[in-house]
């Protein structure tokens, strides 16, 4: 693993999201056009169902060629937060201006959690995945130092984070025990508060964590997230590889 490494977090910020409707909406128009143009060039019979075979057509186009833009968008138009992995220091820095610097070989806290995301009511970009994939996250802490990323990923990218063979035990919460305590599966607006007796329990720390993932986690993609665990907890394996290079 050659560093230093950077990476892009919260891919999905809010001007990609603005930008991506807006062109959802020129490039179905555009298509709309495109398709109705080209039937009236074809002539025959079709020239009929013009406007309807457009609307059917158009719409799939439209979005798949907003879909090919957006990729090449997230490589080059970045949320301004990011996180640089460079020998062994993790270097966070982001779009506001807060920075923090963590040393791996340090006295550094690690904390890792998970969490199905398909029983409970979601907020936020949690509803961007589908309910039968996991979120995994990870807290970094040195002195008042604190950094909380996240990613996203399936039941089968999951598996290979909490296997034993990890040297780092992501621990399992589970959300829906807590959004039940108030109002049942009903769609929430906000987080729920998280009740005393729970941040005094077993489970107190990854509670207190995931609230600060709340407020504060940064978002990684699943790629990412890897590449990120594998740098401050590698197995033996990621160990020999980051040691040899």
């Amino acid at each position: 693993m050659t560093t230093p490494i950077t990476l892009h977090a919260d891919q999905e910020h809010g001007g990609l999201r603005t930008a991506v409707l807006i062109l959802i909406l020129v490039f179905v128009w555009l298509s709309y056009q495109l398709i109705y143009w080209l039937i009236q060039q074809f002539g025959g019979s079709i020239v009929n169902y013009a406007a309807f075979l457009s609307c059917v057509l158009g719409l799939p186009l439209g979005v798949g060629l907003v879909w090919l833009v957006e990729l090449q968008l997230k490589r080059i138009w970045h949320s301004g937060s990011s996180i640089t992995l460079d020998g062994d220091q993790v270097l966070f820095g982001a779009k506001t201006g807060e920075r923090a610097q963590f040393q791996i070989n340090g006295d550094l806290a690690v904390t890792t959690w998970y969490f199905p995301l398909g029983n409970y009511p979601r907020i936020g970009n949690e509803r961007r995945v589908k309910k039968q994939w996991y979120c995994l996250a990870c807290q970094l802490q040195q002195d008042e130092a604190r950094l909380v990323v996240y990613g996203f990923m399936s039941p089968k990218e999951t598996a290979v984070f909490t296997n034993t063979n990890r040297r780092l035990d992501f621990h399992e919460i589970r959300p829906e025990e807590l959004y039940n305590r108030k109002r049942g599966l009903m769609r929430m607006p906000n987080r729920p508060d998280i009740p005393p007796e729970v941040l005094r329990g077993k489970d107190g720390r990854y509670w207190l964590a995931e609230r600060r993932r709340w407020s504060d986690g940064f978002e990684l993609t699943a790629r990412d997230f890897n590449t990120f665990i594998s740098y401050i907890q590698p197995t033996e394996e990621e160990q020999t590889v980051i040691s040899s290079q």
